[in-house]
């Protein structure tokens, strides 16, 4: 759930009112970052002793996520 959740960083909302559209194409957006995402959750899963229920309500992922996927973003618009 963490790495799904961390695709909130990509959506605008409300511009025009009562929609969303995304800032990258998810399809490129995921593979900046997918890599990185298995990375960031799998160091977590191996530092709660590979128990999956605490790495969902780990605040580190969803925020390593997050930050992960706005970081993606980021080097997108840069190119």
């Amino acid at each position: 759930m963490p790495m799904l959740g961390a695709f909130r960083a990509n959506v605008i909302w409300d511009q025009p009112r009562n929609t969303f559209t995304w800032r990258v194409p998810n399809e490129k957006l995921l593979n900046l970052c997918a890599e990185r995402l298995w990375e960031a959750i799998r160091e977590i899963h191996e530092r709660e002793n590979r128990r999956p229920e605490h790495v969902g309500r780990s605040s580190t992922a969803w925020r390593q996520c997050y930050l992960t996927v706005e970081n993606a973003i980021l080097q997108y618009n840069q190119r």
